[in-house]
C-alpha cells in the first residue's frame, strides 16, 4: 500500500521570509556582491533591516515568490548601479527593477521616493543603460560606502512611512 497522500498544498510557506517587510530592498548584480555587502552593513548599522537575497535566502525557498513579496512590502528599493549591471540586458536583477517600477505606478509619483538607483562605481549617471531609471536622481556610493546624508535619507523616508502605516 502507498501512503496517504495530503489533501492540500500547505497554507502557507514557513522560509524566513513570511515575517515583517524589510525597510530597505536591495538589488544588484551578483558580481557586485563586495560592494553590496559593505553598503548593506553601513545602512543595517544605521539601524535598518536590509533584504537582500545573499543574507536573506535559504536553500530550498522559491526565490520568486519570496523576492517579489520582499519588493512589495519593502519602505526603500535600492538598485545598485555598476559598469556590471550595465554589461547587461537581462537578469534577476532587471526583473527586480521591473517590479519596483511596477510598484511605483500604484504610488504617488512625486511624493513615493521609492526608487533609490545607487551608483557603486565609476559608471556616470549619463551612462546608466536601464532605461527605467531615467528620470530618477542617482546617488553614489562608491566601493558600497554610502554618504552619510544619504543614510539619514533613507532612514527618514523609513521611519516616515513606518508612522503612516501605524496610523492607517
Amino acid at each position: 500500500t502507498y501512503p496517504t497522500m495530503p489533501s492540500a498544498a500547505p497554507q502557507s510557506l514557513e522560509t524566513t521570509a513570511v515575517t515583517k517587510p524589510p525597510a530597505v530592498f536591495v538589488s544588484y548584480a551578483s558580481q557586485d556582491h563586495d560592494a553590496v555587502d559593505r553598503l548593506q552593513a553601513r545602512i543595517s548599522g544605521a539601524g535598518l533591516d536590509v533584504w537582500y537575497d545573499k543574507a536573506r535566502l535559504k536553500s530550498g525557498d522559491p526565490w520568486w515568490p519570496v523576492i517579489g513579496r520582499n519588493i512589495a512590502g519593502c519602505d526603500v528599493f535600492l538598485a545598485v548601479i555598476s559598469a556590471n549591471s550595465n554589461k547587461r540586458d537581462e537578469g534577476v536583477f532587471i526583473r527586480e527593477w521591473n517590479r519596483a517600477l511596477e510598484r511605483l505606478e500604484d504610488m504617488d509619483k512625486a511624493s513615493a521616493r521609492l526608487i533609490h538607483p545607487v551608483i557603486v562605481d565609476d559608471t556616470a549617471e549619463g551612462a546608466v543603460t536601464f532605461s527605467g531609471f531615467s528620470g530618477f536622481h542617482y546617488t553614489r556610493a562608491t566601493g558600497g560606502e554610502p554618504q552619510e546624508d544619504f543614510i539619514k535619507t533613507l532612514t527618514t523616508i523609513v521611519r516616515e512611512r513606518r508612522l503612516r502605516a501605524a496610523a492607517q
